[in-house]
């Protein structure tokens, strides 16, 4: 019995001795996954246009959502001037592998700002073999094919996709009650037709015009012509040729036809091509249906009435590059993270979301399904370059006056879906002289813009402009080009 007792009373000491180790042992444990968890945090660094307004509170609570639902990246934002040296800095940071992730910025602007001289440093990663891969097809399949080929560059793909620059078409919008449908129907796309059709209405509305401007400068004379018209030159779709624009017949008798349009009363003689202009009196018009026909570059409720017909002219996703997000070659941090970090971000609302309007409940509310603040006003501005910055649309929720507002991945992909590329994708020449034959076509164009005083001879100013690109050496320019183009397609 005695025996019997030493031994439970030996139990009993073994298990408190075992049960105070593991006390002892647990705080450990626990120090040591915290370590762990610490350890294995990784810190992605984005470059970003210091236009970006984005709060402090916002990037930590993305953090914070990231860490709980059991992602180890934290991200953080790093501010360059733009588009002041924006290349120049971001540059040298990717030379230090200081950089994981950069934006690339929003096209070629007034200021020196273009991705391409990014693209050429040798800094940004080709994506190609990675889009292939498993994994790089969950990031793939957030952006449209088309817009995958937007980005091209020299053939390849660098960059993903910018879903904020949206090619909405050139529209021609005819109003019933001043037109009949069969007229419609026999009109030939071409700003001629509008003409003529003008011709043949009474119109006796004093202080208004029959022919409401309402369009997008260069870039829609592009769409009305199927082309388009960059640097100087322009590039045919149909002849997948390139030339000077003011030796291009159909480009010629499109601003023949607005000058007679302008000097015979049909349009607002204040008008400018290229912008801006006071366009209060012109949407006063729209509103009121107080015209004949609209050329215009976006769609609003005030061209979907009943008495409204529109045509629109065969859209493309020009060659322009319009790349969004790029990823260093020498980024300290695995590519394979920075895949799955991205794929995250683009592909989830959750996380988009949070960075660009906070928790929903406290920094905002939805309202009919559009982001607004808590006083219920709509959102935009600063959340606008916030966008831009970021490359974010599709993925968080939409504000009024955007499109795409449903269902906003469906809608995007359903519309690029149907558009037609350019021939020119991937093609971009490179000439220290684009600029001069850029600035010679716009001042050609702006040329015609008042006739408030004194008419214009449309043939005079086409002769001078002419002899303005030749003497500043359009001929070898564009011939230059040409030896590009035709290398690229490998003649």
């Amino acid at each position: 019995m005695q025996k019997k007792k030493i031994g439970i009373l030996l139990c009993i000491f073994c298990l408190v001795i075992v049960a105070s180790c593991l006390s002892n042992k647990a705080p450990h444990t626990e120090s040591q996954e915290n370590s762990q968890k610490e350890i294995q945090t990784k810190t992605i660094t984005f470059a970003l246009p210091e236009m970006f307004a984005g709060h402090q509170e916002r990037l930590k609570l993305l953090n914070e959502t990231l860490l709980q639902d059991g992602y180890p990246y934290q991200l953080k934002l790093r501010f360059f001037p733009f588009p002041n040296d924006y290349f120049g800095k971001v540059q040298e940071e990717l030379k230090k592998s200081e950089i994981d992730i950069v934006s690339m910025g929003f096209g070629t602007l007034k200021g020196g700002y273009n991705e391409k001289d990014l693209l050429d440093s040798g800094h940004i990663l080709e994506l190609d073999d990675l889009l292939a891969s498993d994994q790089g097809k969950k990031l793939f399949q957030i952006f449209p094919k088309n817009l995958w080929e937007r980005v091209k560059y020299n053939r390849h793909i660098y960059s993903l996709p910018s879903t904020i620059v949206k090619e909405e078409g050139t529209h021609v919008v005819f109003n019933t009650n001043y037109v009949k449908k069969e007229e419609i129907d026999r009109w030939d796309q071409t700003i001629e037709g509008i003409y003529k059709l003008l011709k043949t209405v009474s119109w006796t509305k004093k202080e208004k015009f029959p022919l409401l401007y309402l369009s997008g400068g260069i870039r829609s004379f592009g769409e009305i012509l199927g082309c388009e018209i960059t640097d100087g030159l322009l590039y045919d779709y149909k002849t997948k040729t390139i030339c000077n624009p003011l030796e291009h017949r159909e480009f010629i008798d499109l601003f023949k036809s607005l000058v007679k349009m302008k000097q015979e009363g049909m349009m607002d003689p204040s008008v400018s091509y290229l912008g801006p202009w006071d366009r209060t009196k012109q949407e006063q018009a729209k509103k009121d249906g107080d015209f004949v026909v609209a050329l215009t570059s976006t769609i609003d409720q005030d061209y979907l009435k009943d008495n409204m017909i529109m045509k629109t002219f065969p859209i493309y996703i020009p060659s322009i590059l319009r790349g969004s997000v790029g990823i260093s070659k020498n980024s300290k941090n695995q590519i394979e993270d920075l895949v799955e970090f991205l794929t995250l971000f683009y592909g989830e609302e959750k996380y988009a979301n949070l960075l660009l309007y906070g928790k929903e409940g406290v920094d905002y509310q939805l309202v009919d399904g559009f982001a607004c603040t808590m006083d219920g006003a709509d959102k935009g501005w600063p959340d606008a370059p916030d966008k831009m910055a970021l490359n974010l649309f599709c993925n968080v929720h939409p504000i009024r006056g955007e499109r795409f507002t449903k269902n906003r991945k469906q809608e995007l992909f359903s519309f690029y879906d149907q558009v037609s590329l350019s021939p020119f994708i991937g093609f971009f020449a490179r000439s220290d002289q684009a600029m001069i034959f850029k600035k010679d076509l716009e001042a050609f164009v702006n040329s015609l813009d008042d006739q408030s005083h004194t008419p214009i001879d449309i043939n005079e100013i086409i002769e001078s402009a002419r002899k303005k690109m030749k003497s500043d050496g359009i001929d070898a320019y564009l011939e230059d080009v040409n030896k590009q183009w035709q290398k690229f397609q490998g003649k």
